[in-house]
């Protein structure tokens, strides 16, 4: 995890070009005629939403994913993992996913700030009096993590075609690939929130290589491949990580894997239990425990819930920190079903 003050920019983005072309990827293949006729709407509403002459209200695109034949109340559980019965019901929708974006710590003026409106207005949004419009709510996604919403709109796009948006999505791709292929880039990422590295007159490869228990090597190979995935730039003669968190949202079962090993096996190796499962032996905090239970669909669901709360949890703590930035840490928390593992030959 990468910890910094410039946390979370949201302006970065074009969130009403990104509600517009989310629009048409989900009217398409029909005309915009043929799709208003089916929704009820007037002749030339999707030709203004399209264009940019109305904004994109959050019931629009319930329509439109209605006429898809997308679930949305499934793709927030499968990304976001929150139960929203009804997708139009925007109060109910906002209260489970503000405490998530937020780890349960949010007042109305802290929203409004994110999406740059006046606490009033998140206050009627919060108590149901009137629904933000979907850029405000792609921004609140985006606040969690850009990976994160990216992934929510993968889930919902599916196959369909989004070029003019192209763009966000291969800056997160290239994040993603970059982070899998080399999983302690991560860590070299970290040190340059370091207040001790940015005490340091020029960069050094060697201090990096200190601080992450890397070849020194390593960490010369692998500083330009961040450079060039935009990870990372050099100013004023040392690095800057050019954003907050490493989120995996939306990668592959093998990209996810591959991280995972790399950091459990560390974390053996600096251990030295060998090929035994690190335990918390000895009061030692700084060591992982697991359990293998037999469980409920009721119960794996609810475990699913506490992990994703606790890693909210674990963020808001992250960007509530006020403290001197000294230490790196990585923490890592998921389950799985037995069944869903890979065959393994004795």
């Amino acid at each position: 995890m990468v910890k910094g003050s410039a946390a979370r920019v949201t302006d970065q983005t074009d969130f009403s070009r990104l509600a517009r072309d989310l629009v048409r990827s989900l009217r398409e293949p029909l005309s915009q005629a043929q799709a208003s006729r089916q929704l009820g709407y007037s002749f030339n509403k999707l030709h203004r939403l399209e264009s940019g002459l109305n904004a994109v209200k959050w019931g629009d695109i319930v329509d439109l994913c209605d006429l898809a034949g997308i679930d949305l109340s499934q793709a927030f559980f499968d990304v976001y993992v929150i139960k929203i019965e009804d997708p139009r019901d925007t109060k109910t929708l906002l209260l489970r996913l503000l405490p998530l974006l937020t780890g349960g710590d949010y007042r109305a003026a802290d929203i409004a700030r994110v999406v740059n409106v006046h606490p009033s207005v998140a206050r009627r949004w919060l108590h149901g009096d009137v629904a933000p419009d979907f850029e405000k709510i792609l921004a609140l996604l985006y606040y969690y993590t850009q990976q994160t919403m990216v992934a929510w709109l993968r889930h919902i796009l599916g196959h369909r075609p989004f070029p003019e948006s192209q763009g966000l999505f291969r800056d997160v791709d290239t994040s993603r690939r970059v982070e899998t292929s080399y999983p302690y880039a991560c860590a070299v990422e970290a040190v340059f929130w370091l207040e001790s590295y940015q005490q340091l007159e020029v960069h050094s490869d060697e201090f990096v290589a200190e601080k992450t228990r890397l070849p020194l090597a390593v960490v010369k190979e692998l500083l330009p491949v961040l450079v060039a995935a935009k990870q990372i730039e050099f100013v004023d003669g040392k690095y800057r990580t050019l954003h907050t968190t490493v989120n995996l949202n939306g990668a592959s079962r093998r990209e996810f894997l591959t991280m995972a090993k790399y950091w459990n096996d560390r974390t053996r190796l600096w251990l030295g239990y060998g090929d035994q499962s690190p335990l918390n032996r000895g009061g030692n905090p700084n060591t992982l425990v697991y359990r293998i239970v037999p469980t409920s669909k009721e119960a794996a669901s609810k475990i699913t819930e506490i992990l994703v709360r606790a890693n909210a949890e674990i963020l808001a703590a992250v960007e509530q920190d006020k403290g001197p930035v000294t230490e790196i840490r990585a923490f890592l928390a998921y389950h799985f079903g037995v069944d869903d593992i890979e065959t393994i030959h004795y």
